[in-house]
C-alpha cells in the first residue's frame, strides 16, 4: 500500500500522516479481499478476524458486517427431516457442551427423561420464540398473542415429522399459563434508567458517535435521518465510476489525478450536478491537498482520541465491505500486477467517505442543536438535555408503549429550538416511569418455555406430570440459565458431528476392505495414472474411471506445483495461474508451432476484423445519437441470437463457433519453457515497438506504410521514446518517416504524442516488457524442480504406467459473472490446462528426466507424459499436444479417450439428476442436455460448483477406491512414507488445505447469511465496471456465492459446516508438523476448521479438540451409511432429498 502522496515535510505534521496511514493500514485487514470477478477467488469473509476465534470472529463480523455466523433452527429442522443429522447427535451435543458449566444432576419429579439438553433443544427447534413485546390492550389483533404464535410452532412440528394439532397444543398453553399466573395487563416500563438520574446515565446508555458506531448511524438513529444509507449510495457510484474498465461508453475525465485530487476538485464546484450535498462545495474547496491531512482534519474536528481511530475506521470501511474489500485488493499492489489502469488507495476512501459524512452530519446537527459535531461539545450537549436523548434512543425499543412513541415522535419534529421543549420531554418522561411495558414479563416467558419443551417432547402424553410445582421449579431454574445465545454453535457442532462420524465410519470399513483384498486380490496391469485436481467435483471422474479398470488416479492441487503468469497465444492479458497465496515469478508463453506461419497471419487478420466489428457494434449501441437509426437499420439482425440462445443454446453455439472458425482459425501451440537470453528479450522488445508503430501507420495512412523501411521505423522509435518534443525552435532535418508518408512536423508530432498517450510506447513500458521477458522460461535446474514438485504432490515417484495424464479443469456457462468461481481455484480462478501442460512437457524433456535421476525419480522410456482438462459443466475431456505424441502410444491414447468418454457420461448421469427438472432418456441426451446448459444464457445454474463441500482428505487413494464420497470430499494424495521429513506434508497443509478451507467457509458464510456475506439472487445482479456486480442498479460490490449456488428452491443444496480435515499418517509425525508451525495449527485451534488424524500403523483415529487436545474417536465404526453393489460403502450425497 504505497501511496502516491509525498509525506509533507513539517516533522510533526509528517509524523501525523505516517500514523494515519499505519492505522488506517491496521482497520483494512479486519475487511476480505474482493476480488475481480474474472479471477473470482474463494475466501473467508471474515479472513481479517481468522486470528480471533471461531466464535470471537462470527460476533465481531455480526457487530462489522450485520451478517449471521450460524445455522437457525430452520436450518436443523431441514438437516433433521432429510436425515442429515439425527436428533440423538443434537441431544449428545447439547449435553456435551451443557456439562462442564451447568449443574445437570437436578431433573424433574415425574419426568425422569427430561433433562436440560431436551429442554434446551425445544427452545431451539420449536419456532417461534416469543416476540419482544405483545399487542398492546386495545389492540385490534386483541392481546391473545398466542393465537400469532401457535401457528409457527405447529409448522416446526411439521417439518420434524410430527403431528401437530393446534386445538391440543392451544389447550396444553392454557395449562401453563394458568399454572405460572400469567400476566395479562403488562407491567410498569421496564427500563431501569428511566428511574435514575438521566444526567448521569444519558452517556452511557446513548453513547458517543464514534463509540460502536460511525458518526452517521448515531445521527440516523436518533434525529430518523439516513445519511448512512446516502453516503454508501453516493460512494458506491463515484467508486463505480473511477474504477471503470471499460464498461462505461463515457469514461470519466481526469481519472488520472486520483480519487482523492479528483473527487475533491468535482465536489468543490457549485454545479449542483457535480456535488451530492449543498454544504459540501464550501467544505470540499478547503480540504487539505493529501487525503490523510484531511483525514486528520476531520478527526480533530470531531475530537476523537487516537486509541479509537482504528475502531472508527474499521466501521466505516466495513460499511461497505465489498467496496473497500475491491480497492485492499488493488491497494495491495495487485492494480500494478493486473496492469489496471486506476486503483483507490485506502486513505483516498476513507478521507472522501470522512469529509462527505463530516457535512451531512455537521448540517443535521447544527440545524437540530445548534451545535457543532465536536464529542466534547455534543456530551455536554446531551447531558444538559438527557431526559430528550434517552427518550429518542429508547423510541426504538420495540417494547415501548405506542402512546408514548407517538409522543417522542411529535416532540421530536418541534425541537428545532433544544431547551424550550424541555418541560414538555419532562412530562414525557414522568409518564414513561409509570406506562405500562408492552414486553412480557418473565412468568409468561417461562410458561412459552415450558410449553415449548412439552409441545416438542410429549404432545401426546398426558400434561399432569408436568403440571408439579417440583418440575415447573427445575423448569424456571432451567430456563434462568439456558445461554439460548449460543444454541447456534451447538447446532453446527452436532451438524459437523453426524457428517463427521458417517465419513469417518465409511474410511475405516473402506481401509478394512481395502487391506483385506489386497492380500488376495491379484494385481492386474496398470494402462494410465491420471492425475487430477483435488477439487471436490474430480472425485466422482476418478471414481467411474476406476471402476473402468486399468486406471490408477491421484490428486493434488491443480497448478500442479507449478505457479506461473501465463500469456495464452492470441491474448492481451497474463493470467496468473497458481492459487491466491502465492506471488509466481515464473512467466511462461504460449506460441504457435512454427509450420502455423500462414494459419497465424489469417487469425491475427480475422480477430482484427472481428474485434472492429464489436467495438463498433458496441458504438452504436451506446452514442447518444447513434442507437436510434441502428435499431431501424439493423436491429432486426438480433433476433437470431436473440431466438438461438434462448430455445436453441446448443445449435447457436455450434453456429457461431463454426462462423468465428471461418475468421479465427484454430492454432497449434506449444508453451515455450526455456529461458531467453538477454539479448533475445531486447530484440523482442524491440520487435514489439516497431510492429506496434507499423500497425498504427497502417490504421492511419494506408497501404503506404506497409513498405515502410526498417531503419525508418527504428529512427521513429527512438524519438518517440526520447521523450522529445519538436517545435520549430528545436526541430532537426525531418524524420526518413515523415520524408517517406509526406508528413509535416506537426504531423509527426501528433502521431508521437498518439503513440506516448494512447498507446503508452514509453521508456518505463519498454523497461517493464524487458524485465517480463528476463522473467520468461525456466531454467535446467528449476525444470527439474518443478518436474519433482509436480511428481512429489502425486506421491508418484516409481512403478510409472505407460500413460500419465495430468488434467487441469475448467467449466463452460454463458452470461455468468461467476465464471471463473467455476474453474480451478488452485489456477486462481481460471482454467488449469497451462499447469497441466507444463507438467506434461517437463516430464517428457530427456534433460528433465536425467536430472530426476540424479534425484532417485526414474521414469521408463516407455511412459509418456500427457495433458488434458475436464469440463466439470459437460464432464468432457481434452488433450493436448497431439503432435508430440508418440506413435507407440497412439492405441493407449485411443482407448484413454473412448475410456474418458464413457466415464464422462456416467459422471454427467449422475449429476444431472442432482439438478431440479432434470431427466435423462438416453446417455446421448445425457451430453446434449449438459451442453445446453453450459450455452444458455438464462441458466442460473450451469453446475453446482464446489457447493457441498465437506471434507479434505490427506492420504493414500487406496484408503478410499471404489468409494462414492457424494463429490464433497478434496482428495489430496499423500503417502507418509515417501515423506520421513515431513516437509511435504507442511507444503500440503500450508497450501492446497489453506485453499479448501477457504472455499469451505466462503460456502459456509453463503449459505448461513447469503444476504451479507453472499451476493443474493443472479436474477437481480447487473455487472459494475467488468470487475464486479451490484444488486439492483446500484450499493455496495456483492462479496460472496450467489443463492443460486447454495440453495435449490429454498432448501439449502450446501451443507453449511466448518471444514473437516483427515490426515493420514502418524500421529507423531501430525503432531510434529503442526507443533513446529503456529500458522498450520492455529485454525485448528482457534475452531476455524476440523482435525482429525488417522493413525496409519495403529488403524486408530484421533479427533482434535481446541483446548482439550486428541481424543480417540470410536463412535460409528460398527456401522456404515450404506452399501454399494461392489460392497464399497456409499457416503450420502450432498443433494439426498433430490437424488
Amino acid at each position: 500500500m504505497n501511496s502516491r502522496f509525498l509525506l509533507p515535510e513539517d516533522p510533526s505534521l509528517r509524523h501525523a500522516v505516517i500514523d494515519v496511514r499505519s492505522r488506517v493500514r491496521l482497520a483494512m485487514e479486519l475487511l476480505p479481499d474482493t476480488w475481480p470477478m474474472d479471477t473470482f477467488i474463494h475466501h473467508n469473509p471474515l479472513n481479517g478476524l481468522e486470528d480471533l476465534s471461531f466464535e470471537e470472529a462470527v460476533r465481531t463480523g455480526e457487530s462489522l458486517f450485520k451478517g449471521k455466523g450460524y445455522p437457525g433452527p430452520g436450518k436443523i429442522r431441514e438437516s433433521l427431516r432429510s436425515g442429515k443429522i439425527k436428533l440423538l447427535d443434537l441431544e449428545d451435543t447439547f449435553e456435551r457442551v451443557l456439562s462442564p458449566s451447568f449443574a445437570l444432576g437436578e431433573r424433574p419429579p415425574f419426568l425422569p427423561e427430561m433433562t436440560l439438553a431436551r429442554f434446551s433443544l425445544a427452545q431451539f427447534l420449536l419456532s417461534p420464540d416469543l416476540p419482544p413485546f405483545a399487542p398492546e390492550p386495545g389492540d385490534p389483533s386483541g392481546f391473545e398473542w398466542w393465537n400469532d404464535l401457535l401457528p409457527g410452532v405447529c409448522r416446526s412440528l411439521e417439518e420434524l415429522g410430527r403431528r401437530a394439532d393446534k386445538h391440543s397444543l392451544k389447550k396444553g398453553l392454557a395449562r401453563f399459563q394458568a399454572l405460572l399466573s400469567v400476566e395479562k395487563e403488562g407491567k410498569t416500563f421496564s427500563l431501569p434508567e428511566a428511574r435514575t438520574d438521566a444526567k448521569d446515565a444519558v452517556l452511557r446508555i446513548v453513547g458517543l458517535p464514534g463509540e460502536g458506531s460511525t458518526f452517521s448511524e448515531w445521527t440516523d438513529r436518533l434525529f430518523g435521518t439516513h445519511i448512512h444509507a446516502e453516503i454508501n449510495s453516493v460512494l458506491s457510484d463515484v467508486a463505480a465510476l473511477y474504477l471503470d474498465e471499460g464498461q462505461s461508453f463515457w469514461p470519466t475525465p481526469g481519472r488520472e489525478r486520483g480519487f482523492y485530487r479528483l473527487i475533491r476538485e468535482r465536489w468543490a464546484t457549485r454545479l449542483p450536478a457535480l456535488s451530492p450535498h449543498p454544504s459540501m462545495p464550501k467544505l470540499f474547496s478547503m480540504l487539505p491537498s493529501s487525503p490523510e491531512e484531511a483525514i486528520l482534519r476531520v478527526l480533530e474536528s470531531w475530537a476523537i482520541p487516537r486509541q479509537e481511530w482504528v475502531g472508527l475506521f474499521s466501521r466505516e470501511f466495513a460499511s461497505l465491505p465489498g467496496w473497500s474489500g475491491a480497492i485492499r485488493w488493488r491497494a495491495d499492489e495487485h492494480a500494478e500486477e493486473a496492469r489496471l489502469p486506476f486503483s483507490i488507495e485506502p486513505v483516498e476512501w476513507l478521507a472522501i467517505r470522512l469529509a462527505l459524512e463530516s457535512v451531512m452530519v455537521g448540517d443535521v446537527l447544527s440545524v437540530s442543536l445548534k451545535t457543532g459535531s465536536s464529542r466534547t461539545s455534543l456530551a455536554s450537549f446531551m447531558q444538559s438535555n438527557a431526559k430528550e436523548f434517552l427518550l429518542r434512543h429508547w423510541r426504538q425499543d420495540p417494547s415501548l408503549p405506542l402512546s408514548l412513541v407517538q409522543d417522542i415522535d411529535r416532540l421530536a419534529e418541534r425541537s428545532l429550538v433544544w431547551g424550550q421543549l424541555n418541560p414538555y420531554w419532562d412530562g414525557v418522561w414522568t409518564r414513561a416511569q409509570n406506562s405500562r411495558s408492552r414486553a412480557f414479563d418473565e412468568s409468561t416467558r417461562l410458561a412459552w418455555a415450558v410449553f415449548r419443551a412439552w409441545a416438542f417432547w410429549e404432545p401426546d402424553g398426558s400434561i399432569a406430570s408436568w403440571e408439579n410445582q417440583a418440575v415447573l421449579d427445575v423448569m424456571r431454574s432451567w430456563d434462568a440459565q439456558v445461554p439460548r445465545e449460543r444454541f447456534g454453535i451447538w447446532g453446527l457442532l452436532a451438524m459437523e458431528k453426524n457428517y463427521r462420524d458417517t465419513f469417518l465410519s465409511t474410511l475405516s470399513v473402506s481401509r478394512k476392505g481395502h487391506a483385506a483384498l489386497s492380500s488376495s486380490r491379484k494385481e492386474t496391469p496398470t494402462k494410465a495414472q491420471l492425475l487430477f485436481c483435488i477439487d471436490v467435483r474430480s472425485e466422482g471422474i476418478r471414481r467411474h474411471l476406476e471402476q473402468l479398470g486399468g486406471y490408477e488416479t491421484a490428486g493434488l492441487a491443480g497448478f500442479f506445483g507449478i505457479p506461473i503468469r501465463f500469456k495464452g497465444f492470441g491474448s492481451d492479458h497474463v493470467q496468473v495461474l497458481s492459487p491466491a497465496i502465492l506471488s509466481p515469478r515464473h512467466f511462461l508463453a504460449e506460441i504457435h508451432r512454427p509450420y502455423e506461419v500462414g494459419a497465424v497471419r489469417v487469425f491475427f487478420r480475422g480477430r482484427r476484423w472481428l474485434r472492429w466489428l464489436s467495438h463498433l457494434v458496441h458504438e452504436m449501441k451506446n452514442n447518444i445519437v447513434t442507437p436510434y437509426v441502428f435499431v431501424e437499420a439493423i436491429g432486426w439482425m438480433s433476433g437470431l441470437p436473440m431466438f438461438g440462445k434462448t430455445f436453441l443454446p446448443g445449435w447457436y453455439h455450434r453456429l457461431v463457433s463454426r462462423a468465428e472458425r471461418m475468421f479465427v482459425p484454430a492454432i497449434s501451440t506449444t508453451v515455450l519453457l526455456d529461458k531467453i537470453s538477454e539479448k533475445e528479450a531486447r530484440e523482442t522488445v524491440l520487435s514489439e515497438e516497431r510492429g506496434l508503430i507499423r500497425q498504427v501507420l497502417i490504421g492511419k495512412y494506408g497501404k503506404k506504410a506497409r513498405s515502410l523501411p526498417q531503419n525508418a521505423l527504428e529512427e521513429f522509435r527512438y524519438l518517440v521514446l526520447s521523450g522529445v518534443t519538436r517545435s520549430p525552435e528545436n526541430i532537426s532535418a525531418e524524420t526518413t518517416l515523415g520524408r517517406f508518408l509526406g508528413l509535416s512536423w506537426q504531423e509527426e508530432n501528433e502521431l508521437v504524442r498518439v503513440l506516448r498517450e494512447d498507446y503508452q510506447l514509453r521508456p518505463k513500458r519498454s523497461e517493464s516488457r524487458l524485465e517480463e521477458l528476463s522473467r520468461m522460461g525456466l531454467t535446467p535446474s528449476e525444470q527439474v524442480a518443478f518436474a519433482e514438485t509436480a511428481l512429489s504432490l502425486a506421491a508418484l515417484h516409481d512403478n510409472f504406467a505407460p500413460l500419465v495424464v495430468f488434467f487441469g479443469h475448467k467449466s463452460t456457462s454463458d452470461n455468468n459473472p461467476y465464471e471463473s468461481a467455476l474453474d480451478c481455484g488452485a489456477c486462481g480462478g481460471q482454467d488449469g490446462s497451462p499447469n497441466a501442460r507444463v507438467a506434461a512437457s517437463l516430464l517428457n524433456r530427456p534433460s528433465v528426466r536425467a536430472g530426476l535421476e540424479k534425484k532417485g525419480i526414474r521414469i521408463p522410456e516407455t511412459t509418456w507424459f500427457l495433458a488434458g482438462v475436464h469440463d466439470t459443466t459437460t464432464d468432457t475431456f481434452t488433450l493436448y499436444d497431439g503432435e508430440d505424441w508418440p506413435v507407440t502410444h497412439e492405441k493407449a491414447i485411443r482407448d484413454l479417450v473412448q475410456d474418458l468418454h464413457q466415464a464422462g457420461l456416467s459422471l454427467a448421469g449422475e449429476r444431472l439428476r442432482t439438478f431440479p427438472g432434470s431427466y435423462q432418456k438416453d446417455t446421448e441426451d445425457i451430453s446434449a442436455r449438459l451442453s445446453a446448459r453450459s450455452h444458455d444464457w438464462a441458466e442460473v445454474r450451469p453446475e453446482w460448483g464446489l457447493s457441498g463441500n465437506a471434507a479434505f482428505l490427506v492420504g493414500p487413494r487406496r484408503l478410499t477406491r471404489g468409494v462414492d464420497l457424494g463429490g464433497r470430499v478434496f482428495l489430496q494424495e499423500y503417502e507418509y512414507t515417501l515423506d520421513p521429513s515431513g516437509k511435504l506434508l507442511e507444503t500440503l497443509l500450508s497450501g492446497p488445505l489453506v485453499v479448501a478451507r477457504w472455499i469451505s467457509l466462503e460456502h459456509y458464510f453463503s449459505t448461513i447469511d447469503n444476504d451479507v456475506y453472499g451476493s443474493g439472487s443472479k436474477v437481480s445482479h447487473n455487472v459494475v465496471g467488468r470487475f464486479g456486480v451490484q444488486f439492483g442498479n446500484g450499493g455496495d460490490l456483492r462479496m460472496g456465492l450467489p443463492w443460486q449456488t447454495v440453495f435449490d428452491a429454498g432448501v439449502s443444496r450446501h451443507e453449511p459446516m466448518r471444514l473437516l480435515c483427515v490426515i493420514c499418517a502418524p500421529r507423531d509425525k501430525v503432531e510434529s508438523v503442526l507443533g513446529g508451525n503456529l500458522a498450520l495449527s492455529g485454525p485448528f485451534d482457534r475452531g476455524w476448521a476440523q482435525l482429525v488424524v488417522l493413525d496409519l500403523p495403529s488403524g486408530v483415529f484421533y479427533e482434535y479438540r481446541p483446548g482439550a487436545g486428541w481424543t480417540q474417536w470410536t463412535q460409528g465404526l460398527e456401522k456404515t451409511s450404506g452399501e454399494a453393489d461392489s460392497g464399497q460403502p456409499v457416503m450420502e450425497r450432498g443433494n439426498t432429498w433430490m437424488a
